[in-house]
């Protein structure tokens, strides 16, 4: 997932949202048949899906761990924000203990897109793969002494829930985890200092026809690694007058294969208590954990996923914005935001119960 969606006013448009069809998380035969899709992920799912088109965008989203704790994420994106035009590549490193840093890179030349699978090249940098192997090379000389050379290695099979399609009529957003966990080596350079990077590394792939926050009043996203088992778990909330459907997931598997995937009415997600505000300007709480469970009888599984510590990154949508704009998004009691945190994820399966780490999000539109 992706934390530049809070950057358009589009976002305030939302508070006047009017009924349409419901949204829901695409998976019945009909829709696999539509889409010409099957239950396996193919490489060309994660070469361009999008045509150009002033509605249409996409991403490609990459973030690891290193041994030491340090986070990086990447992210190559077309024409997003929805509407910017732009092509786009953005990098963050998080050292443990330590403030982010983070670039930039965008043109308005075309780029070059892959359609058979990943290859995604913007100014001098480049995103390529096939589901097994990745390298992604950002320049430091384009991102402000920032960049990585880094080769990405799938250890845990591609998933998406259903055909990934969530949406409504002919509008979609769509979703696959290339890569939920895989081996990551390379190197991270920040300000002339390059130094090696080895760790646990995640991949995904977004694009769509129409602005996330027309779809979604908000989501939760997180994922996690527990002995060896991968957690990758989301709620997507629909916007008013979009339907009741929560679009809830949960995804648990290894390298021998699944143990949970579950999604739409099978998993349901319970918000634990409200903290205080961690974030200077920061003005509402979260809650501290969130829940997935499954709601069939029987077999019985869950993840939870515990926030640790101040957010380690948060965007206010509103900051980079003029005062009248700020003032009318205020006015009609919107404060869109992007918070990320460290996070504790337990996992029980039929009573087996077992602690691990991982990163959790929000992401408000409203």
């Amino acid at each position: 997932m992706n934390l530049r969606v809070v950057t358009s006013f589009a976002l305030l448009l939302t508070a006047c949202a009017t009924s349409k069809p419901s949204v829901r998380i695409r998976d019945t035969p009909e829709d696999f048949a539509q889409l010409k899709l099957t239950d396996t992920v193919l490489p060309h799912e994660d070469g361009r899906r999008a045509s150009p088109g002033e509605k249409n965008y996409e991403w490609w989203y990459l973030d690891a761990v290193a041994a030491d704790g340090t986070v990086v994420v990447v992210v190559f994106g077309d024409n997003w924000p929805v509407g910017g035009k732009v092509r786009d590549v953005t990098i963050e490193v998080t050292p443990p203990g330590k403030p982010t840093r983070k670039a930039r890179f965008k043109t308005d030349a075309a780029g070059t897109f892959a359609s058979e699978h990943a290859d995604v090249r913007i100014g001098s940098n480049r995103f390529e793969g096939d589901l097994e192997r990745y390298t992604i090379h950002v320049d430091p000389n384009e991102l402000q002494g920032v960049g990585c050379d880094l080769v990405l290695e799938r250890r845990v099979k591609s998933y998406r829930p259903g055909t990934g399609f969530m949406g409504s009529g002919e509008e979609f957003f769509a979703w696959v985890v290339a890569v939920p966990e895989g081996e990551i080596s390379g190197t991270v350079t920040v300000d002339g200092k390059t130094d090696t990077f080895r760790g646990s590394g995640y991949h995904d792939h977004n694009w769509g026809n129409v602005a996330p926050w027309d779809l979604m009043r908000n989501w939760w996203w997180g994922r996690g690694e527990v002995n060896g088992k991968t957690v990758v778990m989301s709620e997507m909330r629909p916007q008013q007058g979009r339907g009741n459907d929560n679009m809830a997931l949960l995804f648990i598997a290894g390298p021998e294969g699944d143990t949970a995937r579950l999604h739409g009415a099978a998993v349901h997600l319970v918000e634990g208590e409200l903290t205080d505000k961690e974030v200077l300007g920061y003005d509402k709480e979260r809650p501290s954990s969130v829940t997935l469970e499954s709601t069939a009888p029987g077999r019985h599984v869950a993840a939870r996923f515990e926030r640790q510590g101040a957010p380690t990154t948060f965007m206010d949508a509103l900051a980079n914005m003029s005062g009248f704009m700020r003032f009318m998004a205020r006015v009609a009691g919107r404060s869109p935001s992007y918070t990320r945190w460290r996070s504790k994820v337990l996992i029980d399966v039929d009573g087996a119960a077992e602690e691990g780490t991982g990163t959790i999000e929000f992401m408000d539109f409203e």
